[in-house]
């Protein structure tokens, strides 16, 4: 065979290995698979000298154990710092939000690092532009005492000790306590440097999420329904969350005309969003019918930080609908797939345990029962490097001719490996932690939160331990200059 032939050949087959590794490449968990453990070279065949050379380069090889290092959820904790403090300042000046920067020391200097600022509205929910009132919104563009600072635990930093800097003025310091750790990062204004640095990715045009820690994908149509949820230090067979549901009862008119709906039937739109380098804010109204009659006025906002997802609820019933329901009770949960093994606590009582086996026994019975109180969750090990914290908060309740404590939530639990509860990808419960609304207000609002809290299981984490590092915020002391 002449030389050109086998010059052809080895081309050929070089670009044919090639597009198989990008081909492969553009499948997610296979590119994640291949960085977490494999080296991957490039060979390249060239002419030296009238010889052909075999040349490798090495593109990247990445340890197991560094990548779940970079994972570290506990160190990649969003802080969040409301600048309320900032009503006792005066002669301060109005200042936009373009000219403010977060900065924290860098082996001896004042660096910028990643950080967003999020404007709150009275009623609490982040301001979102061409969705929010404006009106009912303060100071908007500009820092004032209703913004809230976000950065990363992990880019704060020792106590800068210089008093002069190149460019810019540092106007305020946070001094952050986390458990035991003491750091600090500062507020500039007037300065051009900025950070590059993204915690989160979001695409409302496909309905994803991606942190690094988590990826989810939710119906761009209906963001209650997840349609895939991926957790990347998870080391199970399948993915670890089925989806979400949620599911609503009621009685029409009568007690004994009953109605269920299910996510199909509530649909969440998506009216806005804010995107940030620390936390993605997508602004949904949603739409809940109950025979075909408008029930209610939903107003939610979904917070996707690295390693947290947090829905804020905004309900409002009016009275005359809110007479023609019977007896309505909303159940929220997300169903574990094939988590077998699994180990749930309830942080208020950790006498309350289960494990995942398929079948319901009088202790787990005990969970789904239980009335839910302040600073409490469900934690799962699934013993699978991923731990999760459930959190139900009621913000608001109001309803001056009901009883309160007959009205608050109670956790939901289901361990049935059989149970067929559609829309769903695969059938069964393996398990399901959520919360049940088993009364709704007669008049005026309920507003909620959910939280989900997500860790890798490397970081070995227990119940007390959950409690200090998630349920409790870090104290932030904030001076300015």
């Amino acid at each position: 065979m002449r030389r050109s032939h086998v010059s052809s050949v080895i081309s050929l087959f070089g670009q044919l290995c090639l597009s198989v590794l990008l081909f492969s490449a553009t499948s997610y968990s296979f590119l994640r698979a291949m960085i977490v453990r494999l080296p991957v070279a490039l060979l390249l065949f060239r002419r030296s000298s009238g010889r052909w050379v075999c040349s490798i380069f090495v593109l990247f090889t990445v340890s197991e154990k560094g990548f779940s290092n970079v994972l570290d959820a506990e160190h990649m904790r969003t802080i969040e710092v409301p600048l309320s403090s900032l009503r006792s300042v005066e002669n301060k000046g109005v200042r936009s939000l373009t000219d403010i920067g977060v900065f924290a020391v860098r082996g001896g200097q004042l660096l910028p690092i990643a950080y967003q600022i999020d404007e709150l509205q009275e009623n609490g929910l982040v301001y979102v532009d061409g969705v929010s009132d404006r009106s009912k919104s303060v100071g908007i563009g500009y820092l004032d005492p209703s913004d809230h600072v976000l950065f990363v635990w992990r880019d704060a930093g020792p106590k800068w000790q210089e008093t002069t800097l190149t460019e810019g003025r540092v106007i305020a310091e946070f001094e952050v306590t986390n458990g035991e750790e003491l750091r600090y990062v500062y507020l500039v204004e007037k300065s051009r440097l900025k950070s590059r640095a993204r915690y989160v990715r979001y695409s409302a045009e496909f309905g994803q999420v991606d942190t690094g820690l988590y990826r989810l994908n939710v119906n761009p149509k209906n963001a209650l329904m997840w349609d895939r949820f991926e957790f990347t230090p998870y080391k199970g067979k399948e993915l670890p969350i089925d989806t979400f549901k949620l599911r609503l009862q009621s009685g029409v008119v009568l007690p004994f005309v009953k109605t269920k709906l299910n996510n199909r039937h509530i649909v969440a739109r998506l009216k806005g969003q804010k995107v940030g380098p620390i936390r993605a804010t997508a602004h949904y109204k949603v739409r809940v019918k109950v025979a075909g009659i408008p029930l209610m006025s939903i107003v939610m906002q979904v917070h996707h930080e690295y390693s947290r997802m947090l829905y804020d609820v905004r309900m409002r019933i009016p009275p005359i609908r809110r007479a023609m329901v019977i007896d309505p009770a909303l159940h929220l949960f997300w169903d574990g797939h094939d988590l077998f093994g699994a180990e749930i606590s309830v942080l208020a009582d950790e006498r309350l345990t289960g494990v995942a086996d398929g079948v319901m026994t009088k202790m787990e019975d005990q969970i789904k029962d239980l009335v839910i109180k302040e600073n409490n969750g469900i934690w799962m090990d699934t013993k699978r490097d991923m731990q999760w914290l459930l959190r139900f908060i009621p913000a608001n309740i109001d309803d001056k001719k009901g009883d309160r404590a007959s009205r608050e939530a109670a956790y939901l639990y289901h361990d049935d490996a059989a149970l067929k509860d559609r829309p769903e990808n695969y059938n069964g419960v393996s398990p399901g932690i959520g919360f049940s609304i088993l009364e709704f207000p007669r008049t005026g609002a309920y507003d909620f939160r959910i939280s989900l809290d997500f860790l890798s299981q490397q970081e070995q984490f227990t119940v007390e331990q959950v409690i200090e590092q998630v349920v409790v915020p870090p104290s932030v002391k904030v001076i300015w200059f």
